[in-house]
């Protein structure tokens, strides 16, 4: 069974909160393993419950408004810090030791691919080339000489 969302949490607690006071006002106490619970000690739980689920709506809501305003930044300044990041790698290349000071990693080298990769590869590209009917100049001459 899925999590219940805050909204559905605070309708339920509200809900609870409300049966307890019109419904079981005129009890003296309500007994949960062994321990007596008054009605008031009830409903001061139920709105604990609420208040906190308050809360946090308050800090997710601080929360959202906070990563949309780095985002905004981000997107402000981004060229600016997309050029910092090409001059640096442009007047220190791969020597890692400057790189490092920008909290930048050289240019990996890709090493050679393997042979079955290869063999893919080919195999792939001459898959699609037959399922699209693509074909280079001498083999359309040949196809119109026969």
């Amino acid at each position: 069974m899925a999590r219940k969302t805050l909204p559905e949490k605070r309708a339920r607690y509200m809900g609870l909160q409300k049966g307890v006071r019109s419904r079981w006002k005129k009890h003296d106490s309500f007994r949960v393993g062994g321990v007596a619970y008054t009605m008031q000690d009830l409903d001061d739980i139920l709105q604990q419950l609420l208040d906190s689920i308050r809360a946090v709506e308050l800090a997710e809501g601080a929360l959202h408004g906070a990563v949309n305003a780095r985002k905004a930044l981000e997107l402000k300044h981004r060229k600016v810090l997309n050029a910092v990041v090409a001059v640096a790698q442009q007047e220190y290349g791969n020597d890692a030791e400057a790189l490092a000071s920008f909290a930048l990693k050289p240019a990996g080298v890709p090493g050679p691919k393997k042979l079955d990769v290869k063999e893919a590869s080919a195999q792939k590209a001459r898959d699609t080339r037959k399922q699209r009917g693509t074909m280079g100049p001498a083999q359309r001459k040949k196809l119109k000489a026969r």
